[in-house]
């Protein structure tokens, strides 16, 4: 049988399962439906019903502590990072402070750091201030290489495990194996 046999076979038997999931969401949680009326204001309950945790002065501190305004260098490092821009194909070379280097491709830039990935599932957030230098960007065929082969593993342990789900969730479903 073909690949799309297989896939569309998978997805035949795994229908019944998410419907009966969502049943039993259904029948947990009610859904009240209610007119349409004037539209009433909410009264303001904000000191009444607010309930903060028992560190929330301390939390809040600290969170307002890493909020500090870039120095030049981080700005610097920040606009060399958005010139580069967001390609999740373009991999780039980074050197860290404390003297690792890690090659990887932007996947997003904030105001305070950019995040990185790693491989094909992984991703690291860095800091502009734990940056040694600007990323470079870097040809990085090993990397591709791997990635590429990590890819192939995946799709390959998905096609040998997918005659055992098919055969697995009727039984599951019949009651015959428990989960």
């Amino acid at each position: 049988m073909s690949l799309f046999r297989w896939m569309a076979i998978l997805l035949v038997s795994l229908a019944p399962v998410v419907c009966l999931a969502q049943n039993d969401d259904a029948a947990a949680s009610p859904i009240s439906v209610t007119q349409p009326g004037p539209i009433q204001e909410e009264p303001d309950r904000r000191s009444d019903q607010m309930v903060r945790p028992q560190n929330y002065l301390r939390d809040r501190f600290f969170a307002s502590a890493r909020l500090h305004p870039l120095t030049p260098q981080e700005m610097a490092m920040r606009e060399s990072i958005r010139a580069l821009g967001v390609n999740k194909h373009r991999f780039v070379r980074c050197e860290f402070t404390d003297g690792t280097a890690m090659v990887g491709a932007i996947q997003s830039i904030r105001n305070d750091g950019v995040t990185f990935s790693n491989g094909i599932a992984g991703q690291q957030f860095v800091l502009y201030k734990d940056l040694k230098s600007s990323p470079v960007p870097v040809a990085a065929p090993g990397e591709h290489i791997l990635n590429g082969l990590k890819w192939t593993g995946l799709v390959a342990a998905c096609i040998v495990l997918s005659p055992v789900l098919i055969v697995i969730i009727p039984l599951m479903m019949a009651g015959v194996l428990n989960d």
